[in-house]
């Protein structure tokens, strides 16, 4: 049985630095290197939701960009399998200083180059999210 999952949204986050262009990763609770997204609230868009996610999870403000891409995957629930949408947005920040909320299981944070996030992040569909998110900020 397949229904709709609920709607999510996160950022790429990119911080010019001394040594170039930096990109934020999360270790997430499924052991894996990704972007801070979650849930939209009723009533949210995706880009409020971008937003207050990624400050919720990370403790990054910064200026939102366009949506570079969205995705879809499925999940597994008891006896269905529900649908889920994540849009992604560029986000451009000055800071450096990174507050993972372990509470929603994330251990760990890096700031790395374009290279390494790439190598970092496995799933396809996140390398593809990271590639328009850097085409987008050229």
């Amino acid at each position: 049985m397949r229904d709709s999952a609920p709607h999510a949204a996160g950022c790429v986050i990119l911080r010019a630095s001394p040594e170039g262009l930096r990109i934020l990763v999360i270790y997430d609770q499924y052991g894996q290197w990704t972007f801070p997204k979650g849930h939209l609230e009723v009533g949210e868009s995706s880009a409020d939701a971008a937003i207050r996610e990624v400050f919720e999870e990370t403790g990054i403000r910064g200026e939102l960009g366009g949506l570079v891409q969205t995705i879809f995957y499925d999940v597994f629930k008891k006896d269905r399998t529900l649908r889920k949408q994540v849009d992604f947005f560029v986000m451009h920040t000055t800071q450096s200083t990174v507050i993972p909320q372990i509470s929603e299981g994330i251990s760990d944070f890096r700031w790395v180059d374009a290279l390494t996030a790439m190598e970092l992040v496995r799933y396809d569909q996140m390398k593809a999210v990271l590639t328009a998110a850097l085409a987008a900020s050229v």
